[in-house]
């Protein structure tokens, strides 16, 4: 079976598969492709404007036709199709300009904005009707590299470039004075737009009320809008310093910063309160007996003094003058009748020898620790009798029963609470 037309399947051959001999109308029938033209078609390609397929009908490609106009000729040829135009570097009339290979081109009157160089005679008006001769310019001049020259007397409201002579109301560009407020833009650190010839990135910039002075692009100093003045070189906090070639830094205070001459008032100094800080060396301090000095002791522990007045405690060596205590451990000691001898708590004292046993008085301390105990060992023959007594800073112990030491016996006595103590 052929298939003449369609949208599929148009031109195309099927062969019988189902249903060979039976009746039409009755048993279901089945047809397979046997053949299928190719399909042709066309498309415009490259994105661009120009469109030149426009469909296909049937089996007939459809092209549109180039057209041309006063200014586009179109020629068929064997196997091209060109494309002209009328352009020209020459005076034609209804001519396309071109550019010939100078990008020159010739042409008779031409109306419109001039921007750049006119070479040549200009005859009429130009610039909105601006006369060659009088008139007023009601735009800008931009003259590039060029100069006016015996131009006489020129008022512009903006005149950018360099002026010779006199401006701004004959303000001489050498001296004068400048009556009205001078306004620049506010600048960069690196292009202040206050500047110096030869030196664009040095000069004055402001930005939001703040001054900048710039140097090489950088800024050196700031004065805020608040009047804070900082110099950016001084990173380092204290005090600001100068050389003897007038050079400015900043840094903490050093010993070169006060005058040898200075005198530092009492007032201004603090107190000293942590050890080390004064060494012996810087007092009067000394181990020798020098009257109204500072006693320091020597390599050994030892000093030299004249008369010393305290409750002594430990050992003496040498001569003793006054009420006398004999504390700690002593050695052999031939006592004295009406002496009174000191017990520190946790040592013990021996006598060895006495004369009697009335007036001897073995001191025991005013007040201690619960519990802490003193020695007595008598060698003597003699037996001796414990007394409460005062001490020396007004302290008394009482001494409970029994309080006497046979002869060449010991006793230890026990602090029980206030100033109390008891033979043990």
């Amino acid at each position: 079976m052929f298939v003449q037309n369609g949208t599929t399947y148009a031109n195309s051959t099927w062969v019988l598969t189902t249903g060979a001999g039976e009746a039409v109308g009755t048993t279901l029938i089945a047809f397979t492709i046997f053949s299928q033209p190719g399909t042709v078609t066309a498309a415009n390609v490259g994105g661009a404007l120009g469109q030149i397929f426009r469909d296909k009908i049937s089996n007939t490609l459809n092209f549109k036709t180039l057209n041309g106009d006063a200014h586009l000729t179109v020629t068929n040829n064997a196997n091209t199709v060109t494309l002209g135009t009328t352009a020209t570097s020459e005076n034609t009339a209804n001519a396309i300009v071109a550019r010939d290979g100078t990008r020159n081109f010739s042409a008779g009157t031409i109306t419109a904005t001039l921007l750049g160089n006119v070479t040549g005679n200009v005859t009429g008006s130009a610039s909105l009707n601006l006369l060659l001769s009088g008139g007023t310019m009601s735009g800008t001049i931009a003259m590039g590299g060029n100069n006016i020259s015996n131009a006489g007397t020129i008022g512009a409201t903006t005149f950018t470039g360099a002026l010779t002579g006199t401006a701004s109301g004959n303000l001489a560009l050498s001296g004068g004075a400048l009556t009205g407020a001078l306004t620049v833009p506010i600048g960069t650190n690196a292009n202040p737009s206050f500047n110096f010839a030869g030196n664009t990135t040095t000069g004055l910039s402001a930005n939001s009320n703040n001054l900048s002075l710039n140097t090489s692009g950088v800024e050196r100093l700031n004065v805020s809008s608040s009047g804070t003045v900082s110099i950016k070189q001084f990173t380092t906090a204290g005090v600001v310093h100068n050389n003897t070639s007038g050079n400015l830094s900043s840094s903490l205070i050093v010993n070169a910063d006060i005058d040898a001459t200075a005198e530092i008032s009492n007032g201004k100094l603090a107190t000293i309160t942590a050890a080390g800080k004064v060494l012996n060396s810087a007092t009067t301090a000394t181990s020798a007996n020098t009257a109204n000095a500072i006693v320091a002791r020597d390599g050994t522990g030892n000093f030299s003094a004249g008369t010393i007045t305290a409750a002594l405690l430990g050992n003496v060596t040498g001569n003793v003058t006054g009420l006398q205590f004999t504390t700690g451990i002593v050695g052999p000691t031939a006592v004295t009748s009406g002496s009174t001898y000191q017990l520190i708590a946790g040592t013990s004292i021996f006598i060895m020898t006495a004369e009697s046993n009335e007036n001897i008085t073995v001191r025991l301390p005013p007040s201690s620790v619960t519990g802490q105990r003193c020695t007595l060992s008598n060698t003597s023959s003699r037996t001796i009798t414990l007394t409460a007594v005062t001490d020396a800073a007004g302290g008394t112990a009482a001494i409970g029963t029994p309080n006497t030491i046979t002869k060449t016996s010991s006793a230890t006595f026990v602090f029980v609470s206030g100033t109390q103590w008891y033979l043990a």
